[in-house]
């Protein structure tokens, strides 16, 4: 827990009218080095479960496209963990693609938009996280790469379509300028008014699809 002057003195940017105080705390961390090789430009195309007469040792195969050349390639695995965000139940229906088993939706997806703007908005190694918008989205801004990442929209979007590939059946992903006013206009009440933050401050905004599990 922090005080407002230790708050202040940790994210010198932020807005002092009406804080009481603040409080760290660590959500996540990364892993990047245990043997993991990873792949971009690739699609699963298909995915055979596993056939004891063929694989004693139960090994399911997946078929994997490179989108850029085009060639195909199978992987064999003991276990799969999937981390295709909203695209996990398209994934689940390529292991059973017989149309009489049909499968509720685990997963629905949000449009989540961020801008980037100048590093010195959020000072390095802190992460501000706002959960009370008025609408009750969350706003965050981390620093990234020499920039502040900011967002983000919560916006509901269409399910993607059973059996679609990753990337098919989406909205263009596409950043709206009235999500970027939202954006810019939640990052201004959480920064000091002498901040000034503007609409020619932002360097860029993107956009992607996060999953969200669907309530019982």
């Amino acid at each position: 827990l922090l005080s407002k002057s230790s708050a202040l003195q940790a994210f010198p940017t932020l807005n002092p009218d009406g804080l009481v105080d603040a409080i760290i705390f660590y959500d996540s961390q990364h892993s990047s080095a245990h043997g993991a090789k990873i792949t971009n430009c690739t699609s699963l195309t298909s995915l055979t479960p596993p056939d004891p007469t063929t694989h004693p040792h139960h090994l399911s195969r997946v078929l994997i496209t490179d989108t850029l050349t085009c060639h195909s390639f199978p992987v064999c695995f003991g276990c799969l963990i999937t981390t295709t965000d909203p695209h996990a139940d398209s994934l689940l229906q390529l292991a059973d693609p017989d149309p009489e088993h049909t499968r509720s939706p685990t997963l629905k997806a949000l449009r989540d938009v961020h801008i980037a703007l100048p590093a010195y908005y959020a000072p390095r190694g802190m992460v501000l996280l706002d959960p009370k918008t008025e609408d009750g989205r969350v706003v965050f801004l981390f620093p990234w790469e020499g920039e502040t990442i900011a967002g983000t929209t919560d916006t509901p979007v269409a399910p993607v379509p059973a059996g679609a590939l990753a990337g098919e059946g989406e909205e263009p992903a596409m950043v709206r300028e009235e999500e970027i006013r939202w954006a810019l206009d939640e990052v201004r009440k959480c920064l000091a008014p002498d901040v000034g933050v503007s609409r020619t401050d932002v360097l860029s905004a993107r956009c992607g699809l996060r999953p969200l599990v669907v309530s019982a």
